[in-house]
């Protein structure tokens, strides 16, 4: 199972639809590095739900300016937003974190006015601050129990095993934090990353990790990564064409 769709840096843009891609975990696992069963021994990996592959999805956030420290973010900006996705028949949102300010606001505008929209819902971890750390799991717990009905998945980390994180964690810590999340809740679990972690060619073993989790969450850069020349991407040796299939070919295949 595939899903196109939830990356972006700030506030939402349709150009993220295929910023990333979610792949059921079932039979992949094995051949990304993970190995061993999956998510701990004796345990039974949670499925997605079936809206992972049929709804349209963008990640979201409702901050207007730049200046995320000082905006309030109220719930009719919220409902606005929300209002549009409805009305693009965008039907799952992902959040980064599990803030009171948005992503508590924004399940409860989504509950309120029963709009038709689903969640992954995040826990932002960053380093050096595990009692920081441990209140924000605590309440992507409560979030995810409180809206069962809405949060269909949850993603505990962003981007912290990659080689070039600003928030590097290691994965014994990352592990410990996704089994605390997970004993707690009852949705399907992962950590939102780079594809080189789950391709195993990252500098860290996110086999402890990857142990951890029902699917996995996977981010892609076309842009940056062809920039940067990390594969063949350019396709030069096929007709000019037949380039393009071959390139989101040879992107599939990295």
């Amino acid at each position: 199972m595939t899903f196109a769709a939830l990356r972006a840096s700030s506030r939402l843009l349709p150009v993220a639809w295929l910023t990333a891609l979610l792949v059921g975990v079932s039979g992949l696992l094995a051949s990304c590095g993970g190995g061993g069963v999956i998510p701990s021994p004796g345990a039974q990996v949670r499925p997605l739900d079936p809206s992972f592959a049929t709804r349209k999805a963008v990640a979201y956030s409702p901050f207007r300016t730049n200046n995320r420290n000082t905006e309030t973010i109220t719930a009719p900006m919220v409902l606005q937003d929300l209002q549009l996705l409805v009305a693009a028949k965008i039907g799952l949102i992902r959040l980064y974190d599990s803030s009171d300010a948005v992503s508590k606001l924004t399940l409860q505008v989504i509950q309120q006015n029963a709009l038709d929209i689903k969640v992954q819902l995040g826990a932002y971890v960053s380093p050096n601050n595990d009692a920081g750390n441990q209140a924000e799991l605590q309440r992507c717990i409560t979030l995810a129990n409180t809206y069962r009905d809405i949060v269909l998945a949850v993603s505990v980390g962003n981007e912290t095993l990659y080689d070039y994180s600003v928030v590097p964690l290691d994965p014994k810590t990352l592990a410990g934090y996704i089994a605390t999340v997970r004993a707690a809740v009852t949705q399907p679990v992962t950590t939102d990353d780079q594809w080189p972690v789950y391709a195993g060619t990252s500098a860290k073993d996110a086999t402890l990790v990857l142990n951890q989790i029902d699917f996995a969450a996977i981010h892609t850069y076309s842009l940056i990564d062809s920039v940067y020349n990390l594969w063949n991407w350019q396709q030069t040796s096929v007709p000019a064409n037949q380039r393009a299939a071959a390139m989101m070919q040879a992107a599939i295949a990295e």
